[in-house]
């Protein structure tokens, strides 16, 4: 075993584009599902050991992986904006929950990066396509590095909420 758990990152998620004027679509309940269900569960399974780890070490991080599209309007792309918005708030009141116990929560909210996100519809390729033609999109590395910046603050700082976001994404 290599150890306790003191630092965990959600970086799950999906999005499946469509509009809400065509109907029911079975991408709203995979992108609801994993992008905030998911983070549920992974936090009720995993905040016991990151407890654990904070009162042994002094502190331990959660860091949660939303998205710009929480505070912003995409077309195409509502479902997934609203379970980015509910985790962005999910992640609000776990650092209520857990600041006082030396976890510290961090919502970081990137812009459009390079990664797999689509669901692998059509839509989704031409959408994804169409988003890096005009925005010159963050690398995985990118959001990674921001990460290792906010939980390498001192212990008693916290960077509740991290807004990154390629140059030319507006």
């Amino acid at each position: 075993m290599l150890g306790g758990v003191d630092l965990v990152v959600n970086a799950a998620g999906i999005l499946s584009p469509g509009i809400l004027t065509n109907g029911l679509s079975s991408g709203w309940e995979r992108q609801i599902d994993l992008n905030l269900t998911g983070l549920l569960r992974f936090s009720h399974v995993l905040i016991p050991d990151l407890l654990e780890a904070a009162s042994i070490i002094g502190v331990a991080d959660l860091v949660t992986i939303s998205s710009v599209a929480a505070d912003q309007v995409e077309f195409g792309a509502a479902v997934y904006a609203a379970a980015k918005a509910a985790l962005s708030h999910l992640s609000r009141h776990l650092r209520q929950e857990l600041a006082t116990r030396n976890v510290r929560v961090t919502d970081v909210r990137p812009g459009m990066v390079a990664t797999e996100l689509r669901a692998g519809s059509k839509l989704g390729m031409v959408w994804e396509e169409d988003m890096k033609t005009r925005i010159d999109p963050l690398t995985a590395e990118d959001v990674a590095q921001i990460i290792a910046f906010a939980v390498s603050r001192p212990h008693h700082v916290n960077l509740p909420e991290v807004i990154v976001m390629p140059a030319k994404q507006v």
